[in-house]
């Protein structure tokens, strides 16, 4: 399977919303010291939520590639407008090149084979580095996230839920699929609830 086809864009993409997804609930998880075997997610959830996290790196990724593409081009496109003005101006820039140390001649086979191992080498480690550079952002982001809900229980909390298993309110702090989990302000701890008869409290509604 090609990477540059419609199938290995799909599957890199949706492990990248899964990663970006995983690595922010971490941060969340760790911070609060929940327990993420009790608030497991379906798949859906977590690429949706990769998504709307992703949703800045995408526009700053495609504004960067825009800027980018935007200068070679007319960097190329100023070149060959120069070339045909003149053999003076053509000399001019094959003495720019040499003093910049770029080439002038024609690379080899050889040369391009290699040059191309050495290109593709250099750009998957620049893209492991920046993959592990925005998952360290999107963890934090997690624990910022959770240093919020921290705040707000000290101060007062926006949201808060009661259960029918369990007598009192708790603060709400997260639900998976199966179970959500909540704090006892009254009994200093976290109780995990199951999704039946729950009702939530909260200051935006």
């Amino acid at each position: 399977m090609k990477l540059v086809d419609s199938a290995g864009i799909a599957a890199l993409l949706t492990a990248y919303l899964y990663c970006v997804s995983t690595a922010f609930t971490y941060g969340y998880f760790h911070t609060l010291g929940l327990d993420s075997d009790l608030l497991d997610r379906n798949f859906h959830q977590i690429i949706y939520s990769g998504l709307i996290q992703s949703l800045n790196s995408f526009i700053w990724f495609a504004l960067v590639v825009f800027i980018l593409v935007t200068i070679y081009t007319t960097w190329r496109v100023s070149i060959s407008y120069n070339v045909r003005k003149g053999y003076k101006t053509a000399r001019k820039i094959v003495r720019f090149k040499r003093l910049c140390r770029i080439p002038t001649k024609k690379p080899t086979k050889i040369e391009v084979r290699y040059q191309l191992h050495f290109n593709s080498a250099v750009g998957l480690f620049m893209a492991t580095l920046g993959l592990v550079a925005l998952l360290l952002i999107h963890e934090s982001e997690g624990v910022k996230r959770a240093n919020l809900i921290i705040q707000s229980i000290q101060n007062e909390p926006e949201t808060t839920f009661k259960s029918g298993n369990y007598e009192n309110e708790l603060v709400f702090l997260y639900c998976g699929v199966r179970n959500c989990a909540g704090y006892d302000p009254k009994l200093d701890r976290i109780v995990y609830v199951p999704q039946q008869q729950l009702s939530l409290q909260s200051k935006k509604i």
